[in-house]
């Protein structure tokens, strides 16, 4: 026999002892693999594997705290994008009252597919690809309509106002999100940070810490053509989805003079992020 197989031979045996070792260490990893194939084999309906797999993760992890959630890998590749601030798509922000109604948009994010396409906010958005949006989640909706910049969507759009649902075909493209807005937008859809009510105060809304965030902060904080210049800011945090940490930490730093701004403890350990300021 070839050395080659010989090698291959001996490698695959010690994986294999290895997560051997590994499992038989959890007691418990036999009775849940041997409980989701008692559901499989007697539940009345057809189960899906992954699905019962999935709940039975997050029914583990939720189990823990208020604050520990299991992410299935759909979910987590959408959290990914958004922290990313960047994903292939058509460029909307939408809302959905219940899976039973229709999507809405909120609005078109400026110079997008859907902004050139005509969508405009408070349109509603009844079929993606032939799939009806009734009935279908907001997550579903969001996956349906990202995919590979360049493949086409297509929708069926009621336009605000209208009563006609109108087919739409929208190409795809990468789309890049900001976490950063201000007050209002100016014609040219940029954002303008001064408070409308009193210029010299500036309004800073943060919808998530992603990946660009502190690069948009800082150009907005040193922007020295900013006018009338900013005496005071704002940072409004209402409704900010989270995100990454070292964004936050970093963020408040620009704000906080010295001292300690968050500490981590997982299991024995203890990690503290105090920083001076920026």
């Amino acid at each position: 026999m070839p050395l080659r197989n010989l090698t291959v031979i001996f490698v695959t045996a010690v994986f294999s002892m290895i997560c051997y070792q590994k499992a038989e260490h959890n007691r418990y990893a036999s009775s849940v693999a041997e409980a989701m194939r008692l559901v499989e084999d007697f539940y009345v309906e057809e189960v899906d594997s992954r699905e019962l797999f999935e709940n039975a993760m997050a029914g583990m992890v939720t189990g823990l705290d208020q604050y520990s959630k299991y992410i299935g890998p759909e979910p987590f590749k959408q959290m990914e994008e958004d922290l990313d601030q960047e994903f292939g798509g058509i460029g909307i922000e939408i809302v959905k009252k219940d899976d039973d109604s229709p999507l809405i948009v909120l609005s078109p994010l400026v110079e997008t597919p859907a902004h050139r396409a005509g969508i405009r906010a408070g349109d509603t958005i009844w079929e993606i690809s032939g799939i009806p949006t009734v009935g279908m989640s907001r997550t579903e909706s969001v996956k349906q309509m990202r995919g590979r910049p360049g493949d086409p969507v297509d929708l069926q759009v009621k336009h605000a106002g209208d009563d006609a649902i109108v087919p739409m075909t929208i190409q795809r493209e990468i789309i890049l999100v900001q976490s950063l807005k201000g007050d209002v937008r100016r014609p040219d859809g940029s954002w303008d940070f001064h408070l409308a009510e009193n210029p010299r105060v500036g309004y800073l809304r943060l919808a998530t810490f992603g990946k660009h965030t502190v690069d948009e902060l800082t150009a907005v904080l040193t922007d020295k053509t900013l006018s009338p210049p900013l005496e005071a800011i704002i940072l409004d945090l209402r409704g900010n989805s989270g995100g990454l940490l070292n964004a936050a930490v970093t963020t408040c730093d620009a704000f906080v003079a010295k001292g300690r701004i968050v500490s981590t403890r997982g299991g024995s350990t203890l990690t503290s992020s105090g920083r001076s300021a920026a």
